[in-house]
């Protein structure tokens, strides 16, 4: 399973992410100086598609985000999409956000799944994505290791994912210890050491249950 930490702005935290073993990604109109390795999300609501093909054929990342299938008419759309960025990416992932049109999206193509967040999230029915690959975008360590559990019991395959909130989390010294979040109430450890701390919990929990 890759694991990719995806924020654009500050670089060190992204450099510290890919020395733990991250792979990196970034939106594409945040991108600044490292190589999308991993991932090149898309400002769904805002975005030049031929700019956006552009910036993925200079990083060629593993993964890419199409816009996301907001009702059933889109889906010949999203496919279409998935379909140009794929000669510049290891696998288009295609984010349905209504229910019923997973069947529709061919097998080759990873199906991305929005963990509920206050930001925002969509989880299709489980049903529909058996059998599948899927790429958990974005959500807490919790709620990432819940899912990834249900999901591989339920025959549905988790290939990537993508992080970001244990850079937030860092701004309070909080990090993430492989099973659950840590303040150090004695020791200010300040921000890049919590957030690195997180990376190495982050990817210990996943060693754990044998994902990586």
């Amino acid at each position: 399973m890759d694991v990719i930490y995806c924020a654009g702005g500050n670089s060190r935290l992204a450099r510290i992410a890919i020395g733990e073993g991250f792979l990196y990604g970034a939106r594409s109109d945040d991108i600044r100086h490292l190589r999308c390795d991993g991932l090149i999300d898309i400002n769904w609501k805002r975005y030049d598609w031929h700019r956006y093909l552009d910036a993925v054929d200079a990083h060629r990342p593993r993964y890419a985000v199409v816009p996301d299938i907001l009702h059933a008419g889109g889906v010949d759309r999203a496919i279409e999409q998935a379909e140009q960025i794929q000669q510049y990416c290891g696998k288009p992932i295609v984010v349905p956000k209504v229910h019923g049109v997973v069947d529709r999206i061919p097998n080759r193509h990873v199906i991305g799944v929005s963990v509920p967040t206050s930001y925002a999230g969509f989880l299709p029915d489980v049903a529909e994505l058996h059998g599948r690959s899927v790429h958990l975008l974005g959500g807490s360590p919790r709620q990432q290791r819940d899912l990834w559990k249900y999901y591989t019991y339920m025959g549905i395959a988790v290939l990537s994912l993508d992080i970001n909130c244990h850079s937030k989390a860092s701004d309070f010294g909080s990090y993430w210890n492989g099973s659950r979040w840590c303040d150090d109430e004695r020791h200010c450890i300040g921000k890049y050491e919590a957030f690195r701390k997180s990376c190495r919990g982050i990817l210990t929990m996943w060693r754990r249950l044998g994902a990586l």
